[in-house]
């Protein structure tokens, strides 16, 4: 599976914000592996935002957390 695939694939169960972050970070990871390189981005940002939304999801899959 692409990673593009992946993304669309996992897209309708993330946050909105956790799309975006993932977007981001998908896309910059293409353009460094196959060659259409930016230059260096700090992704910290987007990782903790995916981070948060893939909690969020853990959370509310959980009958005893309000």
């Amino acid at each position: 599976m692409s990673a593009r695939a992946f993304l669309a694939r996992l897209s309708p169960t993330l946050p909105t914000d956790g799309i975006q972050a993932f977007k981001t970070i998908t896309e910059h990871y293409l353009a460094e592996r196959f060659g259409a390189r930016r230059a260096p981005v700090d992704l910290q940002v987007e990782l903790e935002a995916l981070q948060n939304a893939v909690d969020r999801m853990r959370l509310g899959n959980q009958a005893d957390v309000r």
